[in-house]
């Protein structure tokens, strides 16, 4: 069995890392991001909780998807969820907004935690 090349791990375990990134970076901007949306921070704290249930259901359609469509394709499909919907989050100006766009984020997100182990191994 072949090692796959180190150019080919580190963009792979990049994305992996990405949704964990989402959450983390996130974190500390919480009370800040409440004053600015208007709301109060358990209201902000919502949509770390939606992300996660997001990403954590989304992994059984990411798998299906990923032998209908192929690995590449479910991974490409996945990255360009969680980039547009980050842009979307970016803009968001009510936090019942952002709890949306940061669910369907952690639906994109899954898609690395399901296709980068098995392109990994393979």
């Amino acid at each position: 069995m072949s090692r796959p090349p180190l150019l080919q791990i580190i963009p792979l375990a990049a994305l992996t890392g990405v949704g964990m990134l989402a959450t983390d970076l996130y974190l500390p901007a919480l009370p800040h991001l409440a004053h600015d949306l208007g709301s109060d921070v358990p209201a902000v704290q919502a949509t770390i909780s939606s992300f996660m249930i997001a990403l954590a259901l989304s992994q059984l359609l990411w798998g299906a998807l990923a032998d209908k469509l192929g690995m590449r394709n479910t991974l490409l499909a996945g990255v360009a969820l969680l980039a547009v919907t980050g842009a979307a989050c970016a803009l968001a100006t009510d936090v019942d907004a952002l709890i949306v766009y940061r669910t369907v984020q952690g639906i994109g997100a899954g898609a690395a935690t399901v296709v980068v182990p098995v392109l990994l191994r393979r």
